[in-house]
């Protein structure tokens, strides 16, 4: 009987430990993405060649 239970609360636990990994990725993502969009406009912005400059 106890091995019967064991089995869909594995599954129940990993299902859950998935989902919070994803949304933990997700979230580190839009993170990298906003830093790096940013981080390149600085260099635009702050660069000396005119060339390089873009506006805003």
């Amino acid at each position: 009987m106890k091995l019967d239970l064991w089995l869909p609360f594995v599954t129940f636990l990993a299902y859950c430990i998935d989902k919070e990994l994803c949304k933990a990725i997700d979230y580190l993502r839009e993170q990298v993405w906003f830093l790096v969009e940013h981080q390149d406009k600085a260099r635009q912005t702050n660069s000396p060649d005119p060339s390089v400059r873009r506006m805003s």
